[in-house]
């Protein structure tokens, strides 16, 4: 498993129209090798991307949002998070990379009684600024 396609993978996810398309990479060449879930370390959570996950749930309508069950996987050395959540009863796959303020979500949600996956990316840059900003 070559790692250094990460870098191809952030470039993919900062300059994607097709979010499937990401994801698909991100799965063919990570998310479904087992070696893959051996690398990294459980990292804390960050409060800015929770931020960006939280906004993020409120843009799709969820109203008042719950996480629950959250694992943050890092590979420092690609600046690189990726890791799972709950939202409601939602399953949520996360993909950040933390320097650039950009990530995306894949969320599970039952609409009209059928299961649909939405795909969305974002933005944290804003929250960060708000939580570093100088009071001077």
């Amino acid at each position: 498993m070559d790692l250094s396609l990460l870098v191809t993978l952030e470039k993919k996810m900062h300059q994607a129209t097709d979010f499937q398309e990401v994801w698909e990479y991100f799965l063919d060449n990570f998310g479904e090798k087992d070696e893959f879930h051996k690398v990294g370390k459980k990292i804390p959570l960050d409060p800015i991307l929770i931020q960006a996950i939280n906004e993020t749930g409120k843009a799709l309508n969820l109203g008042p949002i719950r996480l629950s069950r959250t694992v943050l996987i890092g590979i420092p050395e690609y600046g690189f998070v990726h890791g799972w959540t709950m939202i409601h009863r939602y399953p949520c796959s996360v993909l950040y990379y933390p320097a650039i303020h950009k990530g995306m979500l894949s969320i599970s949600l039952v609409v009209n009684g059928e299961l649909e996956s939405r795909l969305v990316r974002f933005t944290s840059h804003a929250y960060y600024d708000g939580l570093h900003r100088s009071t001077n």
